[in-house]
């Protein structure tokens, strides 16, 4: 191709050369400007790490003198002569030497060049031991300023520490408060801030060689590894007047010393009127970091210039290149206007050109994909139409069924057949308000499931039968406390659907069996009504890579609404018949009573005169008399189950209620050779209406009084048990009988109404007792073996009161 002088590729020549020259320099500044900044920035940081490392080492050797005065002082008696006294002066210097002594037992190197002293209970100094040199230099007996200062305290506030001077020297004396002897207020050690506590300091902190470590007297330099003479005036009188501010817990400054510009941070040391005494200071080189910084600068400027120079001789070619696939561009693209989507584009270039080339790459991908995804829209459209049909017929089909449990059987069927909406698992948990558990009661497995394990597809080995050929064997196993956390009982409290596409081991659900199941892509679906909560049903994808999609939950969500609604519906019906039943009862038995009442009162007129009659006579009446008040009671029991009187609910005590049944039937009892036993395990308290349920308890007691009456064993006896259900808001009532019991046929009937298996009864006692129990929400079931004993269980919700 021949350039001319407005030539293209000689003007991106050119102006490319001038936007990485602008680049170029932009970037090296910024860069030069950046880089040098942070390496100029970690030498203050790292005196920042150091100054904080020195003070928490600082803190903690003087902890550790406190620890180990403490540890050796725990039994000073032992250091005592047996020929001398212990409260003499000359034992307790003794006693001074030998814990001297024993410290530098424990570490030679700290403890050599201290000075160990007691203080007697009256301030002044009972013993001292240490160096010659040092005692008569830093004795605690000659400082005066230490003496006034231990004055002012109690033995309960010597555990504490004192800084002073002396000369150029920065000392501490550490107490600790002694109470094994009356005569020891404490133990002092005193030691100095010297060369020898600076290099265990320098150690401590991992200092570099070329980093120092001092000590100022005030603000003249005492010690040290810097290249400064004792004595010299080290910090200007303006950063002395500052480090006597309180508020400096570390200051820092900046400092030349021979040519070697070094970073300072200073730990000031006060006594305790916070007068500046001195300061351990940390000084960083920063003639590394200056070298450093140079270093960079001059990499970065010599890039600069190497990337420049290598546009400008070597980018021309690659431009040229790049323009000469310009008419086989334009040809592509013209097929593509035309509709010819199988262009497939082999030119490799950059730039402008390779970004049309590019694009139409994308172009042609975006249609293909579209097309793509309207197929995938489209089959997701079909799977969602057939679910909505599948749900339809679920929904109609539940009106067949006659019982609720059956309704959801049906719809586990449903959940994980391939006709309907095609789940590996359906497993049902009923909730159990007795226990208040969800309890595991069946499995439907998938056949797809085990065909595919028969297979040997996805892991189908012998270790996993329980996921799904056993499954139904151990789901009965399953106990969840809805009262405990977890997803499956949040579900069923909540009344809401819970999913997640994810493996079920990692979720709480309550049950360790569960979480073993291999779970994956799950949904929990709760059943319920207004009135009651039934359990929920889990399914899942298991062996399938299929997901949880929020169009199927939606529709999951639908069916339990209806299903609801259609429990809702099925309770009014039986409640409204069982109603109807009971006002048509009402009716009759009104006008039946009501013929009857008078005659009963004449009759009992009679009773009353003829018991003045003869023994035999009065027997024969008083026999009349019982078969008169049975009468009378099944017209109560009549009277009772047509009468739909509003419930009055109160607080009451459980206890006191069954106590007062008990001396009602007492005499009966005796008179029968009845024992009758009450045992309270909890007092608890309901909400409820006390004279309704005193009528339930009477006839579920009645019965147990037939019941052994009927039997021919001489301990006969009737016990009642209150007791509080474990980790549950409910009363348990245990009403027990060892009397003739029932067979399992006249079990399944107890609550029908004028079914009765005792002659003269109306049958409708039970069923009075079965529907005061259900409006106080509570449950009653009895078990029984014939011949030997019945129970009946009444579960209650207990009162809680509100806090």
């Amino acid at each position: 191709m021949r350039l001319k002088k407005d030539s293209l590729l000689l003007k991106i020549i050119f102006y490319n050369n001038m936007a990485v020259l602008l680049t170029a320099s932009m970037i090296a500044f910024i860069l030069a400007f950046i880089t040098l900044k942070d390496i100029g920035a970690q030498v203050p940081k790292l005196a920042a790490e150091k100054i904080k490392t020195l003070d928490r080492y600082y803190t903690f050797y003087m902890s550790k003198m406190r620890d180990d005065i403490s540890m050796i002082s725990q039994n000073p008696n032992t250091f005592f002569d047996s020929n001398t006294s212990q409260n003499s002066r000359l034992n307790y210097q003794l006693l001074s030497d030998k814990l001297k002594s024993q410290l530098e037992k424990q570490n030679y190197k700290i403890y050599n060049d201290t000075i160990f002293s007691i203080i007697g209970k009256n301030n002044e100094i009972i013993g001292e031991s240490g160096d010659e040199e040092v005692l008569k230099k830093f004795s605690a007996s000659k400082s005066r300023n230490y003496l006034n200062f231990i004055n002012k305290r109690s033995k309960y506030q010597m555990k504490t520490s004192f800084s002073e001077k002396i000369s150029d020297d920065i000392i501490v004396r550490i107490s600790v408060p002694y109470y094994g002897d009356p005569e020891i207020k404490a133990y002092v050690l005193t030691f100095m801030i010297d060369e020898k506590f600076l290099e265990v300091c320098h150690d401590f902190m991992g200092l570099e060689a070329e980093h120092k470590i001092f000590l100022l007297s005030s603000g003249d330099y005492s010690k040290g590894t810097l290249e400064v003479s004792n004595g010299e005036k080290f910090l200007s009188d303006k950063v002395r007047s500052e480090l006597q501010l309180r508020d400096h817990k570390y200051f820092y400054i900046e400092k030349t010393l021979n040519k070697e510009p070094y970073y300072m941070a200073l730990y000031p040391i006060r006594n305790t009127n916070g007068i500046f005494l001195g300061s351990i200071g940390i000084a960083i080189s920063q003639g590394e970091v200056i070298r450093i910084k140079a270093l960079v600068f001059l990499f970065i400027a010599s890039v600069a210039i190497t990337l420049i120079l290598f546009n400008s001789t070597f980018f021309g070619k690659i431009f040229y290149k790049t323009l000469t696939p310009l008419a086989e561009i334009a040809e592509a693209s013209d097929r593509i206007s035309q509709g010819d989507y199988d262009v497939d584009l082999k030119i490799k270039s950059t730039g402008e050109i390779g970004t049309l080339i590019m694009s139409f790459k994308k172009m042609i991908k975006t249609i293909r994909c579209t097309q793509n995804k309207l197929r995938s829209q489209n089959l997701k459209l079909q799977e969602n139409i057939f679910r909505i049909n599948v749900i339809e017929r679920l929904l109609l089909g539940i009106h067949v069924e006659d019982d609720i449990f059956d309704v959801i059987r049906s719809i586990a069927n449903a959940l994980t057949s391939e006709m309907g909406l095609g789940y590996s698992r359906a497993i049902f948990l009923r909730y159990s308000r007795e226990i208040e558990s969800l309890v595991g009661e069946y499995a439907i497995i998938n056949s797809n499931v085990i065909e595919t394990k028969d297979d040997g597809v996805a892991g189908a080995v012998g270790g996993f039968r329980f996921q799904s050929e056993s499954l139904n064997e151990l789901v009965s196993y399953i106990k969840i406390p809805v009262r405990k956390p977890s997803l499956m009982a949040e579900s069923v409290k909540d009344k809401k659907i819970i999913y997640h596409n994810d493996r079920g081991y990692k979720y709480n659900l309550g049950n360790e069996f569960l979480m073993s199941l291999g779970l994956n892509n799950f949904i929990i679906i709760p059943i319920y009504s207004n009135e009651r909560d039934y359990g929920c049903i889990l399914v899942d994808n298991f062996m399938k890579d299929r997901v949880v999609t929020t169009e199927e939950v939606e529709l999951l969500n639908l069916l339990i609404l209806n299903l609801g609604i259609h429990f809702k519906n099925r309770i009014l019906e039986e409640e409204k018949i069982d109603n109807e039943r009971a006002i048509t009862i009402g009716k009759l038995s009104e006008k039946f009573l009501d013929g009857r009442k008078p005659l009963l009162e004449k009759i009992d007129a009679i009773v009353e005169k003829a018991k003045l009659g003869t023994d035999d006579f009065r027997k024969e009446i008083l026999e009349l008399e019982r078969e008169l008040l049975n009468v009378k009671r099944e017209n109560s029991i009549l009277t009772d189950y047509s009468d739909m009187k509003e419930y009055r609910f109160e607080v009451f005590d459980l206890e006191s209620l069954f106590e007062e049944i008990y001396n009602e039937h007492k005499d009966n009892m005796i008179s029968n050779n009845i024992t009758v036993s009450l045992f309270v395990k909890s007092r608890e308290k309901i909400y409820g209406d006390r004279a309704e349920l005193k009528k339930a308890f009477t006839e579920i007691i009645d019965n147990a009084f037939d019941a052994v009456i009927k039997s021919d064993k001489t301990n006969k006896k009737i016990n009642i048990i209150l007791s509080r259900a474990k980790n549950t808001e409910k009363v348990r009532i245990r009403i027990f009988d060892n009397g003739i019991g029932m067979n399992e046929s006249q079990l399944q009937n107890i609550y029908e109404p004028f079914v009765s298996y005792k002659k003269n009864a109306s049958g409708l006692g039970l069923s009075i007792a079965y529907r005061i129990i259900k409006h106080h929400r509570g449950i009653i079931k009895f078990e029984s073996q014939e011949n030997v004993n019945t129970q009946a269980k009444i579960t209650l919700n207990a009162y809680k009161e509100e806090k």
